[in-house]
């Protein structure tokens, strides 16, 4: 049986192929298509931009299990859920922020229609506004996998959950198709490599 960074290295690969493959035929045209269908934009916007209440609510959770810790209470199940979802989110936010965005500088697709010749990736020359990966994909990602892991009867909803964002990012054109695949992964990765550590370090094998 393949071990689990195996398995990491092998999404990592069919990730980078995705996206290859997105950005050379899938992003252009979905993107093109979307700017000349405008869709209920104010709505799905409004649904988007829930995902950066996440930020708060994670600090709010670490600085409460901090409180716990503190205290020396055991802490309840939710709470358990709750920092390691945390933890998965800052991971992922500093990744794509600080890291992965800078790194790929993929130009966002506001400059794309404002001048078309604009495609394309400028690779260390990004900000935290370029486009790959995904932020918000990241961020949904990192915690509803998180869910999904420590609740297996919630997997189904946080994958939807997941994946509607990922489609609304695209539907308002924030984002191409190729960007959200990335943000999927980044997600995923923090919040399985999160769950792991916590899990290594209950059983008393961590760090």
């Amino acid at each position: 049986m393949a071990s689990k960074i195996t398995k990491w290295f092998g999404a990592l690969v069919a990730t980078g192929v995705a996206s290859y493959l997105s950005v050379q035929f899938i992003d252009l045209p979905v993107a093109n298509w979307v700017h000349a269908h405008p869709f209920a934009r104010g709505p799905i916007k409004q649904f988007e931009d829930l995902v950066l209440l996440l930020v708060p609510l994670g600090a709010l959770a670490l600085l409460i299990g901090g409180f716990y810790a503190f205290a020396g209470r055991v802490r309840p199940r939710w709470l358990e859920t709750s920092l390691i979802a945390s933890n998965s989110l800052m991971w992922s936010l500093a990744a794509f922020f600080f890291l992965l965005k800078p790194a790929f500088g993929r130009i966002e697709t506001s400059k794309l229609f404002a001048e078309p010749s604009q495609y394309g990736f400028v690779p260390f020359h990004g900000g935290y506004a370029t486009a790959y990966p995904s932020g918000h994909s990241a961020m949904i990602a990192s915690v509803m996998i998180v869910i999904g892991l420590c609740h297996p009867r919630l997997r189904i909803v946080s994958g939807l959950v997941t994946l509607a964002v990922m489609a609304g990012l695209v539907l308002i054109g924030w984002h191409f198709v190729a960007d959200t695949i990335g943000g999927l992964f980044l997600g995923a990765t923090t919040a399985l490599m999160s769950k792991a550590m916590w899990d290594s370090r209950a059983s008393g094998h961590g760090p």
